[in-house]
């Protein structure tokens, strides 16, 4: 063997060791950012895991508020006590009678507690109801002044 020849395998062993060592390196390095992209991964899972489980826990609220029929037994008390009691309110000014003002009042004031305790009883408490409810009282209180 002649030195040219020895120099060619070296040279030829030397390339094929920093092949190998940059293979190796970049396998590690490959690793490396592998074991990081996972990790970052994991956590943004967990976020969308942690912000899914918000938006279910929204979801079934309105669901909830939504599923929760119109016609409820509470709504169907402040439709009625809301009736009687402006009637009789307005009676009670027309005929200037105090007992039909003061009936009218305990009809009011029965017929609020009365749908608000049938709505939180039978779980039927809406915002729908929350604003019904509000507006019978105005209804009723224009028309129940006091004398």
């Amino acid at each position: 063997m002649d030195i040219a020849s020895i120099f060619l395998i070296v040279a030829g062993a030397l390339i094929i060791a920093v092949i190998w060592f940059l293979s190796t390196r970049s396998r590690a390095e490959q690793q490396r950012r592998h074991a990081d992209l996972t990790e970052r991964t994991e956590r943004t899972m967990s976020q969308v895991r942690d912000q899914l489980a918000e938006l279910n826990r929204r979801t079934g609220e309105v669901e909830r508020i939504s599923r929760t029929p119109n016609e409820t037994c509470a709504h169907a008390i402040t439709a009625v006590r809301t009736v009687v009691a402006v009637g009789l309110g307005v009676t009670a000014l027309a005929q200037r009678s105090p007992a039909l003002l003061i009936a009218a009042y305990a009809t009011y004031w029965v017929g609020d507690i009365a749908d608000g305790a049938a709505a939180r009883a039978l779980g039927q408490e809406t915002r729908v109801g929350a604003v019904f409810d509000i507006v019978a009282d105005r209804a009723c209180t224009a028309t129940c002044p006091p004398r």
